[in-house]
């Protein structure tokens, strides 16, 4: 696959990457946001499967090629789309886009999309972070505290692949996605490699995570919006996902058979079919 990368400035410089940088310019765009600790770059295991459409990914502030930034409130992700859409505007000559996120990457659209709607044809947002006011937090404790404990160093990216495809979280990863994560997640260091994304930064978006007021602005979402679960996330279930769908006043519900939280990371086929159809369906 081609592609290439462009800086946008916010209060920091983003990175964005291009995938079909080859596409014709009357094609749909999309645009693709990771989660935390991840990068854009992980979605060309989905991009490879898609035909028709001009796809970017965004690294988010303190990820990736992306400047570190404060990461101590959920509102910087969704200012700094601003930036974003409208270089997005300038390079494309689009006005509408097609927001496609997985976990914090959905939330940072959804975000973005409750004072911007102008800006979407739709959303597929991939089990978005979302808190109601009754919440239980101590799973995103849990997470904060792993972040800040996990080892961030290693020898080098081929013992990073080895080490997560054999346990962990991302053990249920498609293996093309954790190979780009092991070379684009990390950067080199005198001692090997290390985490483009610190562990200080990530321990403080799961820790602000928990109050990121998504749920509360749901409503104001005024695009269609697809809500995804996998079959086996213990993140989101059906139940769950239905009541964020019901606060959004366009929406649906897919599930996603045989994944987990990380969704389109999982199984890159499903999920770049399931997107066509989508967006077919919403154009």
């Amino acid at each position: 696959m081609i592609s290439n990368s462009f800086k946008v400035k916010s209060d920091i410089n983003l990175n964005i990457t291009h995938f079909t940088p080859q596409a014709d310019q009357s094609q749909p765009v999309i645009i693709f946001i990771h989660p935390t600790g991840f990068v854009s770059n992980m979605f060309a295991t989905v991009v490879a499967h898609l035909r028709g459409f001009n796809c970017f990914g965004l690294d988010l502030r303190s990820h990736g090629a992306s400047d570190r930034g404060n990461v101590t409130d959920w509102a910087f992700l969704g200012n700094d789309l601003v930036s974003v859409f409208n270089a997005l505007k300038k390079r494309t000559g689009h006005e509408k886009f097609y927001g496609v996120g997985i976990s914090s990457g959905s939330s940072t659209l959804a975000l973005h999309a409750s004072k911007h709607s102008e800006d979407f044809h739709a959303l597929y947002l991939c089990e978005p972070i979302v808190f109601p006011p009754d919440a239980d937090l101590a799973t995103r404790e849990f997470l904060a505290n792993s972040a800040k404990n996990r080892r961030d160093t290693f020898e080098s990216k081929e013992i990073v692949f080895e080490r997560f495809s054999s346990r962990g979280a991302l053990a249920s990863l498609d293996k093309s996605s954790l190979a780009l994560y092991a070379e684009y997640g990390f950067k080199e260091i005198s001692e090997g490699v290390t985490l483009c994304c610190n562990k200080e930064d990530e321990e403080a978006i799961y820790l602000s995570g928990s109050e990121n007021n998504v749920y509360e602005i749901l409503s104001e979402i005024k695009v269609k919006t697809h809500i995804i679960y996998g079959e086996i996330s213990n993140t989101i279930s059906n139940d769950f996902a239905k009541e964020i769908a019901g606060r959004i006043q366009d929406s649906s519900v897919e599930e996603l058979a045989g994944v987990g939280h990380f969704t389109l990371f999982e199984n890159p086929t499903l999920g770049a079919e399931s997107i066509t159809r989508f967006i077919r369906d919403n154009s």
